[in-house]
């Protein structure tokens, strides 16, 4: 029994070292086993069409999509060279995928729906029409009875109240307009320290904050993770940068300072990239043609790893603590509550030892009194 039950559990802890490898194998695919891409663009001169076509693949190309642009964008997801199905095909494609006999089936059925909705849509008006009318009657057939008593009953109550008098219809109105504007005048009169008091409270947590911050900014760990964070950073970049790149064509704008800007800015830059650039400037045409290839890889890993190695410098959780600090600060009631708390235990403590000081002087008053205890 027990060699069983052993046994059991020696399988059990088979599995789970099985799928705790195959977890780990699936993790260093995804950060090792790099994403790769490949985009080839053309402008042709006449006419400024561009067409684009590209490729992203992974794992030898067992997960692959493919994309091109010829006046609308298509798209094909393929696993095992294998089309799902998931692109998006152009109404051209489709076209062509029908045969004689379905285009003609199609036309058939567009002609039968556009003749009944003609059909259709007169008798649909000339029913609706009616049905309103007859609503309308109806409403009005109800309607007017309700509207008859209540005009009764307004008629009614305006019989049995008096006109008011024309002194009262004088004197009212002008007595409460003045009354009414004293009020407000006293009660913005009384508002106006109040509010003098809530802009200078204002202000002040404004510049606090203001001030916070500014010194969080300027603090050390602030400028020591800005050196770790421009050294990761200037990693993940090159990083992305394409592996191969070509630029072939010409190019000239409409002002001539503007291309000579831009074959600068080539000629500046390395030996290694200026090789990549095969253009002509012209500086007396405007002209935008040519072609461009790029083919790269990004690989997981090398993205997340400068993360991680932010994430575990000290001065990233010192910042973060600084952070908390400003931005939930603690709150009045628990400072009050505290300084009261200070205060009470601070008289009670004043309490006791004047307490033990009058017990300590009532003793030694006894003593002194005490004729037994003398010295003879």
């Amino acid at each position: 029994m027990i060699a069983m039950i052993l046994g059991i559990l020696k399988w059990i802890g088979l599995l789970l070292l099985a799928i705790l490898g195959l977890i780990l194998a699936i993790l260093l695919i995804l950060l090792l086993v790099p994403i790769r891409y490949r985009v080839q663009g053309t402008r042709s001169p006449e006419g400024g069409l561009m067409t684009a076509r590209g490729k992203v693949s992974w794992l030898l190309s067992i997960l692959a999509v493919t994309f091109s642009y010829e006046q609308e964008f298509s798209w094909k997801v393929r696993v095992f060279g294998i089309p799902l199905g998931l692109g998006q095909k152009s109404e051209e494609e489709d076209v062509e995928d029908l045969t004689e006999e379905q285009l003609a089936q199609i036309a058939e059925l567009e002609a039968e729906l556009e003749a009944d909705s003609k059909k259709g849509s007169n008798a649909d008006h000339e029913s609706d029409l009616m049905a309103d009318l007859q609503k309308k009657t109806d409403v009005t057939q109800k309607t007017e009875p309700k509207l008859s008593l209540q005009t009764q009953e307004v008629d009614a109550d305006r019989e049995c109240q008096e006109p008011p008098s024309a002194e009262e219809r004088k004197k009212v109105p002008w007595e409460e307009k003045v009354r009414g504007i004293g009020h407000k005048i006293s009660d913005t009169l009384h508002a106006i320290p109040d509010k003098i008091t809530g802009i200078k409270e204002k202000i002040r947590s404004l510049k606090e904050k203001v001030d916070s911050w500014l010194a969080f900014l300027k603090s050390d760990e602030v400028q020591q993770l800005l050196v770790v964070c421009k050294k990761q950073i200037r990693q993940i970049f090159r990083h992305l940068i394409p592996t191969k790149f070509r630029i072939q064509g010409n190019y000239g704008f409409e002002d001539p300072s503007l291309t000579g800007k831009i074959t600068g800015f080539i000629y500046a830059l390395p030996p290694r990239y200026q090789k990549c650039f095969q253009v002509q400037p012209h500086f007396q045409e405007e002209c935008l043609d040519g072609e461009v290839f790029l083919r790269g890889r990004i690989r997981l890993g090398s993205l997340v790893w400068p993360l991680i190695m932010i994430a575990v410098k000290p001065c990233t959780w010192k910042i973060y603590k600084k952070y908390k600090m400003i931005t939930k600060p603690q709150s009045p009631s628990n400072g009050t509550t505290a300084s009261a708390k200070a205060k009470t235990t601070g008289k009670a403590t004043k309490k006791k030892s004047g307490k033990a000081g009058d017990s300590h002087k009532m003793n030694t008053n006894n003593k002194k009194s005490d004729p037994h205890k003398g010295g003879k």
